[in-house]
C-alpha cells in the first residue's frame, strides 16, 4: 500500500507540473497573440492615419490650388480694368500734360 501511495504522489506531482508546463505555455501564447494583435491593430492604425493625411493633403492642396486661380482671375480683372480705365483716360492725360508743359514752356 506505501509503494501504491507513493506512485500515486509521484502520478500526481508530474500532473501538476505538466498543467503548471501547459499553464506557462498558454500564457505565454497567449503574451504572443495579444502582443501581434496590438502589432497589427498599430500597423492597420497607421495605415489609417497615413491614408488620411493623404487625402488631407489632396484636399488642401486643391483647395489651394482653387484659392491661386480665384486670386490670380481677380487680380488679372483688376489689372485689365485699371489697364481699360488709363486707356479711356490716356488723352485726357495727354492733352492735360501737354497743357501743362505749355504754360510752363510756352507756346513755342
Amino acid at each position: 500500500m506505501g509503494s501504491s501511495t507513493i506512485d500515486t504522489v509521484v502520478a500526481t506531482e508530474k500532473e501538476a507540473k505538466a498543467i503548471e508546463e501547459a499553464f506557462k505555455d498558454k500564457r505565454e501564447q497567449l503574451k504572443a497573440d495579444n502582443e501581434q494583435a496590438v502589432e497589427t491593430h498599430k500597423s492597420e492604425a497607421d495605415d489609417i492615419l497615413a491614408k488620411h493625411k493623404d487625402d488631407l493633403q489632396r484636399e488642401k492642396a486643391s483647395e489651394l490650388e482653387s484659392f491661386k486661380e480665384a486670386k490670380d482671375n481677380e487680380n488679372q480683372e483688376t489689372i485689365q480694368k485699371m489697364d481699360s480705365d488709363f486707356q479711356a483716360k490716356k488723352s485726357e492725360l495727354i492733352n492735360y500734360v501737354v497743357g501743362e508743359v505749355k504754360k510752363v514752356y510756352g507756346n513755342s
